[in-house]
């Protein structure tokens, strides 16, 4: 069980995320692998930019 909770305001990111899914589910092998690891890093930018710890 952890020991702490990281909270996070993904709440706020439901459009870029549901947008995401969208242009995932469009593609295939490689380009998806692709979009899907530039995405997420992206966003694990932005959280953590914000202060969150990943």
């Amino acid at each position: 069980m952890p020991d702490k909770v990281i909270c996070s305001h993904m709440r706020r990111r439901v459009g870029q995320i549901r947008k995401a899914a969208k242009a995932l589910a469009n593609l295939k092998g490689k380009g998806a692998d692709h979009y899907r690891r530039q995405t997420a890093a992206a966003l694990v930018g932005q959280l953590t930019k914000g202060g969150g710890r990943i």
